[in-house]
Order: C-alpha cells, then structure tokens, then sequence
C-alpha cells in the first residue's frame, strides 16, 4: 500500500447501495434501455475532501462527478445473458419481508437478455422468469387452500417442503454449448444453472425452459430420492468441452457424517478426537512402540473406511446419501456417472510390508478389495462444488467456500415460527466456512479405462453391479490455504495444470443480513439494527481482505511446484466473479489465459453484521488487523472495483474503482464485432458489468444500470452507461453472450416430464392429490 493512498484513503467514503437488494417480477419484452444523461456526484460526506476518481495513478486528475454516458459503442453486438434472483411466489418483492426473510439467494430465477447493436446504437432488454415443473406447482399450493400442506417454505438456501422435495430455483448462472468448430457469432444451446438441482436447457429467444439435462434417476438425491423434487446438490458451472463435446459436472451428497460435522461443536469434537489420536501415534513411536502404533494406524483407518463406504452404500429415503460423482453428458444421450475415491491403494506383494500383523492382515484385505474393483469410499464433499474446471486432460472439482446443504434445513427449520426461535436455531448450527481449498483432480483418460472395466465385471459377474452401482475414477488431492469460490484453469496442461483462483478470505455468501441483524459499528448507540431495506443480501461483507493466486501442480507428484498470490489495497476486498475471453462464450477454453478481469464488492460498514463479525474474528489467515476493521466507518470502507490481472506476470495490469456507493457485479467479456489488429486477443472487446448505485438523497429510488467498459482501458472508465426507470433487478450473479440466436430443438435432447416424474407419484397419498395437477396444469407447459 502507497502512502498515497494511505492519505487518500479517507476520501474513499461510500454509502450502501440502494438498488442491490430490491426487484420487483415484472417481465419485459423489448424494454429499450436509455444512456444516462446527467452528471452524479459531488456525494454527501465528501465536503472537503479531495474528489473521487475512478483510477489509483500519479497521473490521475481529482474528479468530483461521474461523467454523462457516452455512445453505445459501434463494434458491440450480439447478445448479453445475465441471471438473477427475484423473490419467490409467496413473496414476490425484493427485500423479503416478515417470515419469508431468508437469503435472496433462494429465490426465482429472473433471466435477462440485452440484445446488443452498437451499429444501431441500441440495447433492449427481454426478461423472463425461470418457470421450472417445481415453480408451477409452488404457485398452485400457495393459491389453493386445500393443497397447503405441500406448500414450499424457505430454509436458509433452500425452498423445501417435507412432503414435495427441494425447489430447483436455477437462478445462478448461463452455460453456453457451442457445436465443434462453429465461431462464436454463430447460434449455439443454452443451459441455466445453478448449485441444488439439476441444469435445464432454455430456448435462448424465448427465455423458455424446455428440458432438464439428465433424467430424476440419472441425478442421484442426497436425500427424499422417491419426491417429485429431490434434494440434489450439483454444481453451477458446469464445463462444455467444444473440441471433444462433453459435458462434466457434479453430483453430490454428503451423508450423515457430513450432516452432522456441520453443526459447529460436532465439528469441534472430531477434529478434538482425530488430534488427540495423531498425538496418541506420536508417543508410542516415540517410546519404541511402532508396531502398536502401526497397528493402531491401520484399524483407525480401516474403521473409518468401513463407515464411508457403509455410508456409500445406503439407500432409502430419509438418510442423508453420500457419494461423490463426476457426471459426462455428450449432449444428446443418456449421462453418465463416475464415483470420484481417493487413491488409497493397498502395499502391493513385493514391497515392504507392514511389521504389524494386524496392519498386514488388514493390507491383505485391501488388497482383496482392489482385485475385484471395489476402490474404497467417495472422496467426500465439505462444503460445495460451486465450480468445476477442464483442461485437455484433467477435470478439476473445487470444494467451495460456500455452504449449500441440507443443514439449512435444521439452521431455519421453522420459516414460519418466532424470529427469536429461528435466531437460536440459526446461532447454534452457524458455523464458519472451511480455511482452505480442496482441488480434485481427474485425469480424464481414466474415465474412459474404469467405464470400460466396470463394463466388463458387470458383464462378468451379476452382482458387481450391486457391489459398485458405478465406476470409480481416483482424484488426487490438492489443498491451499484460504477457501475460494471461483477459479479459472488453462486448458493447455503440458507443464502442469495452472490454476487462477480468487480466494474469500473470511467471506461467507452464504449468509446473508437476517432480520433483526446488528451492526458492529452501531454498538453503543440506539439504533443498532441493520436497515430492514438490505433484508436478504448475501454476506458479501468481507472480514478480511481477499486474494487472488496463481498456481502450478504437478499432478504425478500430488503437489503444488509454484503458487503466487497477490493481496492489494482497496482491489482485492469481497473478490466475486470473474470475465475472461472464452468465459460464458461459446468458444472453446484459453490454451493459456493472459488477462483476467476480476471485480471486487467492497466493504460497506452500513450492511456488515455483527454475526459474520464475531465468527471470522480469529480467521486463521488473516491479512487485515480488527482493529482496521473496526475503524471502517470513520475510513468509510472500501470501493467496489473492477481489476484485470495479468496473469504471465502475475501484477495488477489495470483497474476501475467505481463512485462512492456504486456497486459493480457480473463481469462479463464481449467480442468487438471489428478485431484490431494492435489489442491482445483477450483484450479485445468490452467488458459489461451490472452496476448499483446509491440512492440519491431526496430523489427517486436508484435502479440498476448496465456499464461497458473498453476491455483493454479500464481506467478510462464506461464508455456508456444504459438504465431504464422500469428495470428493477437485484443482486445479479453469472452471465454468458451468444453473437446470435436460435430457437430450442427437441431433436437435439428432450427428457419426457411424463415419465420422469411418474415413479415420484407411487406414494398412494401424493399420487392421487398431485398426479392430476402435473397432469393438466405442469406437463402440457413443457410439450412442444
């Protein structure tokens, strides 16, 4: 940090913004959006201080105001997907309000389309709802009163009914599916995604969805697998390999050790008990007693394999499953499922043995195993799979700094009830998210090898398949300090697999402002309550600066051979999303990513909590002294940003620091219709971000506005801003472009809603309430 920033930094003084936390449902066709015509600033508070200006520089003027918009630039076309949450049926509004307060997160899917023409000098808008089987039916129990016992309720994350299953809300993020060797101006597929339930395909002139991807029995359940909507956790971005036309993603469930390991004090005790074991091991090596220790090692170890595959084998449809599956779809035919294990494989025969007789004779048992092909237990999910990575030979599954899962379901088990019952639910099963980041990583060859032995044993042997209802692959194992939700990977792979990552150092999305929040820098005085207006914004108040890294493994040696991480004030503060050329584009991935746009949230003091304060506290990592924390709100926090690394010489190459206020999210890469011949390829094109700004004191509500920047000129700020009075989006999440549109073909893939959903309804109860309704009001939507 420069000294001069450190004298700059007062100046920084934004206020929260107004539009990110309030939507409304309102569908728009054609909604032609507007430049903004006027000068913002100078801002409140900033009397006397020097002016903002959008770039950290020697060179850069003190500037009071936000320039008027210019042009629409001539070079931008195609069209622009962004997605978004807007409230549910039984609280259509953002914020949510009374006993619907949970986070926004768990919401509607709301998609938006901007449809580009810089020739033309116009961008309109089309808007449509995500209306999935599961949001007809939460619409009609919610109107019908005799239906009310299958009403969905919120729980945390997850919409739920006891009876019905999980609502799938797909409210996160688009994913392109380009043919092989078609060009990016050319009209692709359309997936929406997100991370509790299973991606659907949309027509991408509509906005319609059309099909899921992947039937009910294809996606294996965590838990109520027999619902009409099971709890089924994957992951929302999912990866299209465009040169071999594949798509992997991930199905998951964490099983009853998992579930449990989420309340904070059971996590307390088994990390209590595995410590005092491994000290346990230290002594008796040390006084000479290694066979005993050696011994003791290998019962522990076959105990605690016994209870994992144990748990890998259950079925039923009230405990929580656990597997761990890698899913390969081709786009046309039925998905397949690889069962992802750790590689702990036995002492083979001609090496040293173990001189414990128990260790051996354990060994031997192994060793057993393996010979009929059984590898061991799933490797097991902590947190999330938010993403997945590709490269030209390995997959890449994070375990993500974010908590989806079925403990949502005890942490507000009771939507309806006492905001003070469901605050003591939530207080005792809040738990921090893990201090690290777990890389899998498949080598996808070995796909190929375990379908192909797996075929053959099942051929071979008609109980095989009961034994091991899927192949298994072995992952290996990666950790790094700091958890991280997002990460890009270079396909090319010959040197190692390089890895971009974003970590969110003490940042928890999935928490979000509850009602009846605190504010730490309120104590003291009267009011202490967090304006109920940022209801339901995820926790995207960072209690530490982030970081963003770059990292080399060598997969064969199972280690990371070089890492370089970079933590710079005031850019690297709630690091979120990321933009890069091939991201969301229906091209196929950087052989090497040269520039990567990442943008940053900020700190706003208004909308910290007082929970997320005291429960990253002590966060082992920590960069960013309390004390400094705790003096935000006479500092005035920290702006939103947009950066662009560059990721060969691993420095800050460009950056855009927003107004005080403004909050940018969804940065997303456009291609110019016109290539210039002197701009890097991965700088040539815009960038589009959503931006929110503050309200403006005595005026009109502020509403979201959509900026496009010069890719390869940060600094020179938005080129033009677009806004429209009518437009009213909260927090927006992912995005993706397409250069043209086609409509949905049920050639391509189509799943039968009739004959996926008719085992669900062989419960006597369910099937003759909620059979008629799919029958007449759900099917016939989706029958082309």
């Amino acid at each position: 940090m420069t000294s001069k920033y450190r004298e700059a930094r007062p100046r920084m003084a934004p206020s929260a913004p107004g539009a990110m936390n309030r939507a409304d449902r309102a569908e728009h066709d054609g909604l032609e959006l507007q430049l903004v015509t006027e000068e913002r600033g100078p801002w409140p508070g900033q009397e006397g201080r020097p002016g903002w200006r959008g770039h950290l520089s020697e060179e850069a003027d003190d500037d009071r105001t936000l320039a008027a918009s210019g042009p629409i630039p001539r070079e931008l076309f195609g069209h622009l997907f962004v997605n978004s949450a807007c409230g549910t049926i039984s609280n259509p509004y953002l914020p949510l309000e009374g006993s619907e307060v949970t986070t926004m997160l768990a919401g509607d899917g709301y998609m938006m389309r901007f449809d580009l023409d810089g020739r033309a000098g116009t961008v309109s808008l089309k808007t449509r709802l995500v209306r999935t089987p599961c949001f007809y039916l939460d619409k009609i129990t919610h109107s019908t009163p005799r239906l009310k016992v299958y009403k969905f309720f919120n729980h945390g994350i997850i919409r739920f009914n006891w009876l019905v299953g999980a609502r799938n809300m797909n409210n996160t993020a688009f994913y392109p599916l380009p043919r092989k060797g078609q060009s990016i101006e050319e009209p692709c597929r359309m997936l929406i995604t997100w991370d509790a339930g299973r991606p659907w395909e949309i027509d991408p002139i509509s906005l319609e969805p059309k099909t899921p991807v992947g039937t009910r029995k294809e996606w294996a359940a965590e838990m109520f697998g027999s619902h009409p909507f099971p709890v089924t956790f994957g992951t929302a971005h999912p990866q299209w390999d465009q040169e071999t036309q594949e798509l992997f993603a991930m199905n998951y469930g964490k099983g009853i050790d998992g579930l449990i390991r989420t309340v904070p004090i059971m996590e307390r005790i088994h990390r209590a008990r595995t410590g005092a074991s491994r000290r346990y091991s230290e002594i008796l090596h040390g006084v000479g007693l290694g066979r005993i220790a050696q011994a003791r090692s290998a019962v522990y170890d076959a105990l605690n394999r016994f209870r994992t595959e144990r748990q890998d084998q259950i079925s039923g449809n009230f405990l929580p499953q656990r597997f761990t599956y890698v899913l390969r779809w081709d786009g046309a035919g039925a998905v397949q499922r690889f069962q992802l294990v750790h590689p702990t494989r036995s002492v083979p025969p001609d090496a040293e043995q173990p001189k414990s007789l128990i260790a051996r004779w354990l060994n031997r048992q192994k060793m057993a195993k393996e010979a009929k092909g059984l590898l061991g237990a799933s490797v097991g999910i902590s947190e999330t799979v938010h993403q997945m990575c590709c490269t030209k030979r390995y997959i890449i599954v994070l375990d993500t700094g974010f908590k989806v899962g079925l403990d949502a379901l005890y942490g507000d088990p009771l939507p309806f009830g006492p905001d003070a019952l469901r605050g003591f639910f939530k207080t005792v099963t809040t738990r921090k998210v893990t201090p690290y980041s777990t890389f899998h990583i498949v080598e996808r060859s070995a796909m190929d090898e375990s379908l192909a032995d797996w075929t053959r044993r099942c051929a071979a042997d008609p109980k095989y398949r009961k034994m091991n209802p899927t192949p298994d692959v072995e992952a290996v194992t990666i950790k790094v300090p700091s958890a991280a939700c997002h990460f890009v990977a270079d396909y090319d792979d010959d040197e190692g697999i390089v890895l971009h990552v974003a970590h969110s150092d003490a940042t928890d999305v999935g928490e979000w402002v509850r009602a009846g929040a605190k504010n730490p820098y309120a104590r003291g005085s009267e009011d202490t309550l967090i304006d109920p207006a940022y209801y339901g914004l995820p926790g995207v108040s960072a209690i530490d600066q982030n970081r963003v890294a770059k990292y080399v493994i060598d997969v064969d040696d199972q280690r990371v051979v070089d890492s370089q991480v970079m933590t710079k004030n005031p850019f690297t503060w709630t690091v979120a999303l990321y933009a890069e050329r091939t991201a969301g584009i229906p091209t196929n991935f950087s052989k090497r990513v040269k520039y990567l746009f990442w943008n940053s949230m900020g700190f706003f003091p208004e909308i910290a909590t007082l929970e997320l304060r005291e429960l990253y506290q002590d966060y082992i990592h920590r960069k960013t002294p309390l004390s400094e924390i705790d003096r935000m709100k006479d500092t005035g926090g920290r702006p939103s940003t947009l950066l662009r690394v560059d990721t060969e010489n691993f420095v800050l190459g460009d950056h855009y620091i927003l107004p005080p206020g403004f909050v940018c999210s969804t940065p997303q890469f456009l291609p110019r219709k016109k290539k210039r011949k002197t701009v890097h390829e991965d700088l040539d094109g815009y960038l589009s971000a959503m931006v929110f700004p503050p309200d403006p004191p005595g005026g009109p509500p502020a509403t979201p506005e959509l900026w496009i920047f010069d890719a390869n000129k940060l600094s020179r700020g938005p080129l033009c801003m677009l806004e429209h009075p009518d437009f009213t989006v909260g927090f927006t999440i992912h995005s993706a472009w397409m250069g043209a549109l086609q409509p949905y073909d049920p050639a391509n893939y189509k799943v039968d809603l009739r004959e996926d959903f008719a085992d669900s309804f062989q419960n006597v109860r369910r099937g003759a309430v909620l059979k008629p309704i799919f029958e007449e009001h759900i099917y016939p939507k989706f029958e082309d």
